[in-house]
């Protein structure tokens, strides 16, 4: 947890504990939660809803508490913190529904060693070099490279494109730049092309 993350729950907590500003220290916690998920700051909303959860149970607001914790749980699972994962997972009620579906989550998440990507963004070369944006086709899902310039082989001309992709685990974004059609055929396209201007 990072030094910003912990000094922002102590200030709260500290609201919290103060009759007189305790109404504040909730509604400040929840706009955190938000403004982290918006930011796609998991650690943060993570350890804010865990804050979070520990306000509701001393309101008495027992009703919440393994929506709260399933949503933590979430956010553990997209920054593929196994700790938090348990630890936000046990903390869920075990006949409530959330349960067995955070335990179905965390068991397919465990199985599935490979890596996997979504496309986010695509950018192909022109003829003069620079790369212009298209819109992808949507979430396309993949292992590696190799697949994805297979899939993308079936949509798209040759060209050398930049795709901007997501590792599905965690949240990891990178650019890679994948050759479209085989490259005997870009090699051959840029010989033809020298031939002619000489």
């Amino acid at each position: 947890m990072s030094s910003e993350i912990r000094s922002f729950v102590r200030q709260v907590t500290k609201w919290f504990e103060d009759p007189d500003s305790r109404s504040r220290a909730v509604r400040d916690l929840a706009d955190a939660i938000k403004l982290a998920d918006e930011k796609a700051d998991y650690a943060a909303s993570y350890a804010y809803l865990m804050k979070y959860a520990d306000f509701q149970k001393a309101l008495d607001n027992s009703n919440v508490l393994n929506t709260i914790y399933f949503q933590a749980f979430i956010r553990a699972t997209m920054i593929n913190d196994e700790t938090k994962v348990l630890e936000s997972k046990s903390k869920i009620f075990s006949e409530h529904p959330y349960h067995s579906l955070a335990e179905t989550i965390h068991q397919a998440q465990k199985r599935d060693g490979e890596k996997h990507f979504y496309l986010l963004d695509l950018e192909y070369q022109t003829i003069f070099g620079d790369f212009e944006k298209i819109s992808p086709l949507p979430m396309i899902d993949f292992e590696d490279e190799e697949e994805a310039q297979v899939i993308l082989e079936d949509f798209y001309p040759v060209a050398l494109y930049h795709a901007h992709i997501i590792e599905r685990k965690s949240l990891v974004k990178e650019r890679v730049d994948i050759a479209v059609g085989r490259m005997e055929k870009l090699d051959a396209v840029e010989t033809v092309s020298k031939h002619v201007i000489s």
